[in-house]
């Protein structure tokens, strides 16, 4: 437990608001970093809180050094004697805009604070006789909370004793304990049963199964570390969780390097369970499915033309052997690198129709289920060019062990590439910049935080109209931020290595941002400003 540095803080910050003698939105108010107008009703008034939603306000996705502001400021007011975190490793954030519990407007719904505040002070007590599964089942009950919420705000406020259900965790729980039963099923299917209309009768399954030292969570490993290790893994999670999503954002965020990283996580590194293929405006459907392709005879010499699959086609293959095999199920994956660089709806012709989880191709007591299509070029088709035979016909399909992982810079305006019936397929999950790549690269550095901090300022001159001063700044917009490759290039935080980072990378890039808006000779100047918010102050 003392690996993680919020713990102490949020226990203790959660003893001081118990016993609802304080004003929460006065002590918020007080901070300008909270930003809790989102907290206000259709009048402009603030809202009545309960405890969870107070803690919401600095567990969102907002900047590490808002929520260091903010619990700077709670600490002084509340007169907390616990130092302030140095990370906030392993919290599972909530929405900007969703990340209260109880919403007012609605005289009934006042019923809802005292429920949630009971369940509050009920989860931080040591007391194990008083009656939280009343409590927490009440809770579930209430619009727009949720198990996933709940749980997350359990976790918060105790996490030796609750773990938040939210979906990494799901999935990562899935993964490390395949030995878990329920109701004479086990593994992931035992998993999803228990998932199913929780309450609390089942939540305390699951945080009993976890507390087992048996099953490798024991008291020095808890349930914050397995919440990290889930977290840590959230692009393994997210690819799990969808058979068909594009990891999409600002150059340099990492997307590729994610991706493959966990690829190979998921698959051991067995390459055969994988491929990777940069998409590019020549790209085409014969490189994806199939076509006609020149080929060098083996004996002769002689050029053929002959019909290839493509490399979709080939791992769909591979995949459908693994399925219908005897042995264990295994993922494959399809990763499309720049895929909005090709001529979208040429590529995949016929595929949309498989795309979908229902139409993916399954095993079903011994039986194929799933959309089987012919294509375009299925009349010249022998066997090794099917994924699927069935009674002496010869059929393409997507298996439902196949995942297909696509990534694009949004700065490519392409986007539009996408018609809807093809974008409509797809989970998207945006990707920033992100800090803690800089965090584990310059751990211990005495300049780190104003590094992290002049990687804030410059990417807010870029983006917003105005920074944080008032200042007049390039407006661009969030597709056009750096992400943190761009910032681990020096060698060290020195502003000299700074220096030489933004003439080497930035600059460049920058460069080409600003053809498009200004005149060229107002560029070096454009650029100059820039750069005087990437100083260490």
């Amino acid at each position: 437990m003392s690996n993680f540095s919020w713990v102490k803080i949020y226990k203790e910050i959660a003893e001081k608001i118990k016993d609802n003698d304080k004003d929460l939105i006065a002590l918020l108010k007080g901070c300008e970093s909270c930003q809790i107008n989102y907290l206000k009703d259709k009048n402009g008034n603030f809202i009545d809180l309960d405890l969870f939603t107070f803690f919401g306000t600095f567990n969102r996705d907002v900047k590490f050094e808002n929520r260091i502001t903010v619990l700077r400021h709670l600490k002084d007011n509340l007169t907390l004697t616990s130092n302030l975190p140095s990370d906030f490793d392993g919290i599972p954030t909530m929405n900007n805009q969703n990340s209260w519990f109880y919403w007012g407007g609605n005289p009934e719904n006042e019923k809802d604070i005292t429920k949630l505040n009971e369940l509050f002070i009920i989860a931080i007590s040591e007391d194990n006789n008083l009656n939280i599964e009343e409590k927490f089942n009440e809770c579930l009950d209430i619009s727009g909370v949720g198990l996933s919420k709940l749980t997350t705000g359990l976790f918060w406020i105790n996490p030796e004793k609750f773990m938040p259900i939210a979906g990494p965790v799901i999935s990562h729980l899935k993964r490390k304990f395949p030995n878990f039963e329920h109701e004479k099923e086990k593994g992931a299917k035992a998993w999803d049963k228990i998932f199913k209309g929780m309450q609390w009768e089942q939540y305390e399954e699951v945080l009993n199964f976890l507390n087992d030292e048996e099953n490798h969570l024991n008291v020095k490993k808890s349930f914050k570390e397995l919440s990290l290790e889930s977290i840590e893994s959230s692009v393994e999670n997210e690819i799990l969780e969808n058979k068909n999503i594009i990891f999409h954002g600002a150059p340099g965020t990492g997307k590729t390097y994610s991706v493959l990283k966990a690829v190979e996580s998921l698959t051991g590194g067995d390459t055969s369970r994988y491929t990777l293929v940069q998409f590019h405006p020549s790209y085409g459907y014969e490189d994806f499915i199939d076509g006609i392709k020149p080929v060098k005879g083996e004996n002769s010499g002689n050029i053929n033309l002959e019909l290839e699959n493509g490399t979709f086609k080939d791992i769909c293959k591979r995949a459908f052997e693994n399925l219908k095999s005897t042995e264990e199920t295994k993922p494959y994956f399809f990763i499309a690198d720049e895929i909005n660089r090709a001529e979208l709806s040429r590529v995949f012709g016929e595929l949309l129709l498989c795309l979908e989880d229902d139409k993916r191709l399954r095993i079903v007591d011994g039986n194929v289920e799933g959309t089987k299509i012919k294509t375009q070029n299925s009349n010249l088709w022998e066997d090794k060019h099917a994924v699927l035979i069935e009674n002496n016909q010869r059929f393409f399909g997507i298996p439902e062990n196949l995942y297909f992982i696509g990534t694009m810079n949004d700065i490519d305006r392409s986007v539009d590439s996408f018609d809807m019936a093809l974008r409509r397929r797809f989970t998207w999950i945006r990707t920033e910049f992100n800090e803690r790549a800089l965090r584990e690269t310059y751990s211990g550095h005495s300049k780190l935080e104003d590094y992290i901090k002049a990687c804030y300022r410059l990417n807010d001159y870029i983006t917003l109209d105005k920074d944080a001063y008032g200042k007049d700044g390039y407006g661009l917009g969030f597709d056009y931020q750096l992400g943190q490759s761009y910032f681990l290039k020096p060698k060290d935080l020195t502003q000299d290595e700074l220096d030489i980072a933004w003439d080497k990378y930035i600059a460049p890039l920058l460069t080409e941002y600003l053809r498009s808006i200004v005149e060229q000779h107002e560029i070096p100047k454009k650029l100059e400003k820039a750069q005087n918010k990437f100083k260490l102050k």
